[in-house]
């Protein structure tokens, strides 16, 4: 941590804005980055908690959520999403969606990615998302969050 908090200073020298991601946070670490300079800390939810289990098993929901009320109890501002096309139904990226709208506050910026199969992984035969339901579930997340940034993006293969 405090190599992380060292360079989180140097960028804050140079007058930039600074934002992170250091996965699940332990108590007292949001208030280390934050005194560090730390403007942002982005901790996506990835997807609904309905569909949570289905695509990550090394942590749970709720340790997502129990990041976030550190890093909001810390004074940071917030980038929270999640990525579309996990083999999700459209309940549950209205889930999603509805998990960051219910977020109180709600985050400043809202990444909405869209996965990107890579051969060799447990998605890599996932049904690919039609465009149209990419562009819905970011209507949905303008109409429900209407105040925040966002981010769409497309993952890129290495």
């Amino acid at each position: 941590m405090e190599k992380v908090t060292q360079i989180i200073k140097a960028v804050k020298e140079l007058g930039l804005e600074t934002c992170g991601t250091f996965g699940l946070l332990q108590d007292g670490m949001a208030e280390e980055l934050k005194d560090a300079g730390l403007d942002y800390y982005n901790h996506n939810l990835d997807t609904a908690p309905e569909h949570y289990h289905e695509v990550i098993g090394t942590r749970r929901f709720d340790d997502r959520l129990s990041t976030l009320g550190k890093v909001r109890k810390a004074g940071l501002k917030v980038c929270c999403g999640g990525i579309v096309g996990m083999n999700e139904t459209r309940k549950e990226r209205a889930g999603l969606i509805a998990s960051l709208a219910n977020l109180d506050p709600q985050p400043e910026s809202v990444p909405i990615n869209q996965l990107v199969k890579v051969e060799g992984t447990p998605l890599a035969d996932s049904e690919e998302l039609d465009w149209t339901e990419f562009v819905r579930t970011i209507a949905v997340a303008r109409i429900t969050m209407p105040k925040v940034m966002y981010v769409y993006r497309r993952g890129v293969k290495a």
